[in-house]
């Protein structure tokens, strides 16, 4: 199969086209912005290749209908929006506990409550949580092109793993519209992975039984199955852009955030400081060793729409406090200021 560009997607959409080529044909969710684009996309695409939508009448509604159709062997894909990730904690702790395949997008936006449409990431140390004491797998894409592609890895992910993955989106890269390259040729389904432990009938089998109690002579077991899982998840979740070892100040930044710090970056360059960025694509794992290796004796600069919560899950995995923090929602950082901040921590003495 080849791959060609095939039109201007806006982020939403291009994570939706890349569910449905990864074989996902059961989406479940309630449109809020910044992810109504999304849902208004699968509402028209599904029914193209005989697939199911629901737009539930809540967001709790939604997502149990989702891991029902997990639990049945299909893949499926869930999306909330801002503060309405406090009501997916519930579904994410029996898909953990069950071992259920999910792919959960979460578009952020500023909040609490119902917040605003500004660009935001201070969802972060929510999404890198677990659940009760279990990681989970959170992605960050940073362009229309990795919403495609990083939705359909995820799958592949959930499946293999029988595990949540959770794609952090924040409003600036679902909202950016930009041309993304597809496969080309049909669509088939035949690269799914078999399920045979799904509930999906009998058909000539044992009954396949899925639950989340775990019974006290089972307890044990079933804990350290969940501990092996995660050791996996660390290893095969781990997800960074590599940086310029010969740059003399790193900038982190993830998602949208990214985009902004790489012009910022250009434009220190511009004026003579030998910076680099170093962006997480994957949030849990947190690329902490390869993070450390790039910075060591090196001034760090942190870039996010938000408040410090980037440095706090550097810190969280064992790296030290960032020299130089820049992040704002209201009044989100712009190239200028990254490169500003730069040619501070550079000595000012350029440009």
């Amino acid at each position: 199969m080849t791959a060609a560009i095939d039109r201007m997607y806006q982020g939403g959409e291009a994570l939706a086209e890349g569910a449905v080529r990864a074989g996902m044909r059961h989406f479940f969710g309630y449109p809020h912005a910044p992810q109504t684009e999304l849902v208004s996309y699968l509402a028209r695409r599904l029914p193209e290749v005989s697939g199911v939508f629901a737009q539930a009448e809540s967001v709790r509604s939604a997502l149990a209908m989702a891991m029902g159709a997990s639990a049945a062997g299909a893949r499926v894909l869930a999306s909330v929006a801002g503060s309405d990730f406090g009501l997916a904690g519930e579904t994410l702790s029996y898909l953990v506990a069950e071992e259920l395949p999910l792919v959960l997008a979460w578009f952020t936006r500023s909040g609490p409550g119902t917040g605003g449409l500004q660009p935001s990431q201070e969802g972060l140390l929510q999404a890198c949580a677990g659940v009760e004491g279990v990681a989970i797998p959170v992605w960050a894409p940073s362009g229309v092109q990795e919403m495609y592609d990083l939705t359909a890895s995820a799958f592949e992910l959930a499946d293999t793993h029988r595990s949540p993955v959770l794609l952090l989106v924040d409003s600036l890269v679902a909202q950016i519209v930009e041309p993304i390259t597809t496969p080309k040729g049909p669509m088939t389904l035949g690269h799914l992975t078999a399920k045979p432990w799904a509930a999906n009938g009998m058909r000539g089998r044992e009954r396949n039984v899925l639950h989340s109690r775990r019974q006290p002579d089972g307890a044990l077991a079933a804990e350290q199955g969940l501990q092996r899982k995660e050791q996996a998840l660390a290893t095969a979740a781990l997800r960074f852009t590599d940086v310029d070892p010969g740059a003399d100040l790193i900038v982190v930044a993830y998602g949208g955030m990214a985009r902004i710090a790489y012009e910022g970056v250009r434009l220190a360059r511009e004026a003579g400081v030998n910076a680099a960025v170093f962006r997480p694509v994957s949030l849990w794992p947190f690329p902490a060793e390869a993070l450390a290796a790039a910075s060591a004796g090196k001034p760090v600069l942190t870039v996010e729409f938000g408040h410090g919560q980037l440095a706090t899950l550097m810190r969280a995995n064992g790296l030290p406090q960032p020299t130089a923090k820049l992040g704002g929602v209201a009044q989100a950082p712009t190239p200028a200021s990254v490169a500003a901040a730069l040619q501070t921590l550079a000595g000012g003495s350029h440009g």
